[in-house]
């Protein structure tokens, strides 16, 4: 019988029969050894992995691989409004303004009170020039979340590149 068999079977033959105490079954080596970080798991990486890890690959500035993992995950999951939102971000940092628009506009439109979704795109007209649009999103923003004073701030500063100190007030 091969090693791995035979430091298996005692732990197969206690679940089977119920048994054996907790303490048999822990003194076995294959139940007290960890699993050896350096192999890969055979398991799929479940979608909430598979999502940090393309927000975690966006946050240390590798895009263009963030781009590809919040694509495949919108191949799973049509219109997830925290996928758009992400990618939607991501080309935002990229100064991809059509795609990271379309994207984010997608997003509120899948979950309009997503207030998150809402400063995002304000975030994304601001920094492309569009400063109307941009008052206009971070007002729904406010909207949804009225003490959110980041939110208020962008406003303010979105109204002022757009030259209307009253409203900037």
């Amino acid at each position: 019988m091969k090693p791995l068999l035979r430091s298996l079977l005692p732990i197969a033959l206690v679940a089977a029969t119920g048994n054996a105490s907790a303490q048999d079954a822990a003194s076995e080596p294959a139940a007290a050894a960890p699993a050896d970080p350096a192999v890969p798991s055979t398991r799929p990486a479940s979608f909430d992995e598979q999502f940090q890890a393309a927000r975690k690959l966006a946050l240390a500035g590798q895009r263009d691989e963030a781009i590809r993992a919040y694509s495949d995950l919108l191949l799973r999951s049509p219109g997830n409004a925290d996928v758009l939102l992400g990618r939607g971000q991501t080309y935002s940092w990229m100064g991809s303004w059509p795609q990271a628009e379309a994207d984010l506009l997608a997003a509120t439109a899948a979950s309009p009170r997503y207030a998150g979704a809402w400063t995002a795109l304000g975030s994304m007209y601001l920094w492309s020039d569009r400063p109307s649009q941009a008052a206009e999103a971070f007002g729904h923003a406010i909207e949804l979340n009225p003490n959110d004073a980041a939110a208020h701030i962008a406003r303010g500063r979105a109204h002022r590149a757009a030259g209307d100190r009253v409203a900037a007030r």
